[in-house]
């Protein structure tokens, strides 16, 4: 089923940073790996996964509210990716690992990149959407 994403918000637990979202990242998961090549392995090299994977960073871009100090490196708190009524919210911890102003331009808003490190286990929530 495909839906759009409107209503996306995202929620930081503690600092309660607020921002009007323009677009959110990816959000997720990725599998590590254990070298096991050696010097008699023959034709690829071979693996093994992982016990732990990395839950990657999420970036968002933002309407610049000059008004909000970010600090950077923020502390590590709760953060929900909520993708609206329809899409599947997710809860994991981060810290706000970067802010960036992408500069400005007679008659266009001024945006920002905010950057998030993602820790922790991701944890998908169900919901009931509509």
């Amino acid at each position: 089923m495909a839906f759009d994403g409107q209503g996306s918000t995202v929620t930081f637990g503690t600092s309660g940073y607020s921002f009007n979202i323009i677009s959110i990242g990816e959000v997720g998961k990725e599998g590590e790996e254990i070298d096991t090549t050696h010097l008699g392995t023959e034709y690829a090299k071979t693996n093994i996964p992982a016990d732990l994977y990395d839950p990657g960073e999420t970036t968002l871009t933002v309407e610049h509210d000059p008004t909000v100090n970010v600090i950077v490196p923020g502390v590590v708190e709760t953060v929900n990716y909520d993708f609206g009524a329809q899409g599947l919210p997710v809860l994991l911890s981060g810290w706000i690992k970067g802010y960036k102003v992408n500069g400005a331009e007679t008659g266009q808003r001024v945006t920002a990149t905010l950057t998030v490190r993602n820790t922790g286990e991701l944890n998908q929530i169900t919901t009931t959407g509509a």
